[in-house]
């Protein structure tokens, strides 16, 4: 009789350590599951901003051509399936080698910039532009032929202005 005591006081004592143990390893799953989800919420923020960075240009901020293929072909479906319209504008910078080889690169660039931004300033929210390379830039614009039209003469009017002084800044007409 006191061996069987014995062997159930035994028996009782090890089923309490096993269902210790047992919500000890409950508690590290759960702590487990609770770090990869943060590591998984981290590593997409990192993966996002990769893709950031790999679909726009460095030195405007703009999209670059990957990242026009990527939203491009977004809002080409978008207009397929609304039936709107989408005007596709390309722009290409009068002379850009002639502004290098005077003013050197540094100013080609800040012209660059400065005609992305005013594309950026001129177009609407949901137009997509892009630096194709170099000195192009493509904008999609979800408008008809002629609201693309008319942000094409805009733009034509706006950047027809645009003068290099010669410290080396940008200047645009006050006319403009």
């Amino acid at each position: 009789n006191r061996e069987l005591v014995a062997l159930s006081q035994s028996l009782r004592a090890l089923v309490r350590r096993l269902q210790r143990a047992e919500g000890a390893v409950e508690q590290m799953h759960s702590q487990v599951e609770s770090q990869i989800a943060e590591k998984t919420s981290e590593l997409q923020a990192v993966n996002q901003s990769l893709i950031e960075l790999a679909e726009r240009d460095a030195l405007t901020g703009l999209l670059n051509r990957r990242g026009l293929e990527a939203r491009g072909q977004g809002l080409m479906t978008q207009m397929q399936e609304t039936g709107g319209d989408l005007s596709i504008l390309l722009l290409d910078i009068d002379h850009f080698k002639a502004v290098n080889d005077l003013h050197g690169h540094l100013v080609g660039d800040k012209v660059i910039q400065a005609i992305a931004w005013q594309c950026l300033a001129m177009a609407r929210g949901e137009d997509v532009i892009c630096r194709l390379g170099g000195e192009e830039i493509a904008i999609l614009s979800c408008s008809s032929l002629s609201g693309g039209m008319k942000l094409a003469e805009r733009l034509r009017s706006r950047l027809s202005v645009v003068r290099i002084t010669s410290n080396a800044f940008l200047a645009f007409s006050p006319r403009s």
